[in-house]
């Protein structure tokens, strides 16, 4: 029986607009994605991640690592448009889990920086989720099993008792090996049909 639900943020409920982005890599004879594959480094990335450092930090340290192959002023670019893109909440899929799920809370887990909550601020997601366990507060991230450990503890849960979402196959693999049901988000046609095999009758 599934008594709590996690579920990851981005890729499967938060769904971004990156065309501006793309477009400006573009029109700098750049590769798409080149901005990501500088920021989402480890070395950049883990630090804001787990609360080590602010976001404002992390931006200055990004614009720097992108400044070392671009000019100052197209990091600056790069990463304006990156910020400013927006993004989507797909809440017929929270609404899903809840249909499916109607007694166990819905609890978002993420790997996301202490700037998290700010930027829900003026979306639904509290209507539709019962907590959320971001990275940046617990200073630990998924794929590690401490981060997998706190979620339980919180609710004084059996691994087997829980269903974990993730669209990383790693994290649903290391879910999967502490004994967690899960459900790896690749699409949302695939993943709700996932679903059904985890309804409680």
């Amino acid at each position: 029986m599934i008594e709590v639900v996690f579920c990851d943020l981005d890729g499967v409920i938060r769904h971004w607009d990156n065309t501006q982005l793309y477009d400006l890599e573009r029109a700098h004879s750049l590769s798409q994605g080149f901005t990501f594959q500088h920021a989402f480094q480890p070395e950049l990335l883990l630090p804001a991640i787990t609360g080590q450092i602010s976001d404002e930090t992390w931006r200055e340290q990004v614009r720097d690592k992108l400044a070392k192959t671009v000019s100052t002023k197209i990091a600056k670019v790069l990463m304006d448009a990156w910020l400013s893109s927006p993004f989507t909440l797909d809440v017929g899929w929270l609404e899903t889990l809840r249909e499916y799920f109607p007694k166990a809370p819905i609890v978002v887990v993420t790997n996301a920086k202490m700037a998290l909550e700010a930027s829900l601020t003026a979306t639904p997601v509290h209507d539709y989720v019962d907590d959320i366990i971001n990275s940046s507060d617990i200073a630990v991230a998924k794929p590690d099993p401490e981060f997998y450990n706190y979620a339980l503890t919180q609710y004084q849960l059996a691994a087997p008792n829980a269903l974990f979402i993730d669209d990383s196959a790693q994290n649903c693999e290391v879910a999967a090996s502490l004994g967690f049901c899960r459900l790896h988000f690749t699409t949302k046609q695939h993943a709700l049909a996932q679903l059904a095999t985890h309804k409680d009758d």
